[in-house]
């Protein structure tokens, strides 16, 4: 079978939604499919998507956003029955029946199926779609090794305590700010305690000013230019990896990929409810998820307690090693693109 995805988001480009379709690109094609992946520009209308579309010789599409990318896979469908999938990732299908709701029933329900990357997204489906939901969650891209340079970046960044790390891009969402109000708390317990940001994002001057405000700008560090080996260091450097997001309005947090990067490296979580995060954070297992008022108290239980900090790091491990990786999850959709051809379609297995 041939696929073409087509998608606004995939490497060289960063980003969680991106490394997601690497990982299952390669996946599919480890299992004999042949996937083509065309990028389209951020900007793009639908009637630009259907004319790439127009062009493609592949067997099915495969959807990387439902707008604008679904209405041209859908009005495509409509005029030359060329079959399609859609992958849906939380915000996405949130904007999407705000915007758009007639529109995105019609195009989900045309879909062959569509995947999902938790739960929670399969709960934000309508009706019509959701017998056709395929969950495959995301597998971290970024992965530790004995070879990462953390003393080097414990000497770069004059790390002589403990470290909070979030790592996500800089958007009010996130919930960084809710963590910076609360350092001179955590500081007079903990003198030396450094909070690492890492990201880029139209948030980064706000949490700059409220740094400077409050006075903790010897504990708190934005970091913007990081690669994936400077990424794996960090998490291998950290105590704690926290990440408050909050839902606003129709954005949530689908799943959060960077619990499990941080997991992987055997790093405790802490999380806020909402979204799909419980899925990528199990409470008391492998981090904590709790309402933003119990933040602090979840942060000085963990600072506190070394031992609670490496038994919650190591669950959170070995369930990543174990659940999340690509020959785990990508099975569900190779099994339904296998049983569309199975089915009698047109399809040619390439």
């Amino acid at each position: 079978m041939k696929i073409s995805l087509i998608t606004m988001e995939y490497p060289p480009q960063t980003g969680g939604v991106g490394n997601y379709y690497y990982g299952l690109v390669r996946a599919l094609e480890r299992s004999g499919f042949s996937v083509d992946v065309q990028i389209i520009p951020a900007m793009a209308r639908w009637f630009q998507v259907w004319q790439v579309i127009k062009k493609c010789r592949a067997d099915i599409i495969w959807v990387g956003q439902i707008l604008p990318i679904g209405t041209a896979a859908w009005l495509n469908y409509l005029l030359t029955k060329k079959p399609y999938f859609v992958s849906l990732h939380g915000f996405d299908i949130n904007i999407a029946h705000e915007k758009k709701s007639w529109l995105t029933k019609q195009i989900l329900q045309s879909a062959e199926f569509m995947t999902v990357n938790s739960l929670y997204t399969k709960g934000r489906l309508p009706a019509v779609a959701d017998d056709k939901a395929v969950l495959v969650y995301p597998c971290p891209h970024i992965k530790t090794s004995p070879a990462d340079p953390i003393a080097e970046w414990r000497q770069k960044l004059d790390i002589k305590g403990p470290v909070l790390l979030t790592l996500a891009r800089l958007v009010p969402r996130k919930g960084y700010d809710k963590v910076i109000r609360l350092m001179p708390q955590l500081v007079r317990r903990y003198p030396s305690l450094q909070y690492l940001i890492v990201g880029r994002g139209p948030d980064h001057k706000r949490l700059e000013s409220l740094v400077t405000e409050l006075g903790v700008e010897a504990n708190v560090k934005i970091l913007t230019k990081i690669d994936d080996r400077a990424a794996a260091a960090l998490y291998g450097l950290c105590d704690i990896f926290l990440m408050p997001a909050q839902t606003r309005g129709s954005d949530a947090e689908g799943f959060g990929i960077v619990y499990l990067e941080a997991a992987l490296a055997a790093k405790p979580a802490v999380a806020t409810v909402g979204g799909g995060v419980n899925e990528a954070v199990v409470n008391d297992e492998t981090g904590f998820v709790c309402r933003p008022e119990e933040l602090l108290s979840r942060l000085e239980k963990l600072l506190a307690d070394p031992a609670l900090r490496q038994r919650l790091g190591e669950t959170g491990r070995r369930r990543v090693q174990t659940q999340f990786t690509y020959e785990k999850q990508a099975p569900a959709l190779i099994d339904r693109l296998r049983s569309l051809m199975i089915a009698g379609t047109d399809f040619k297995d390439s």
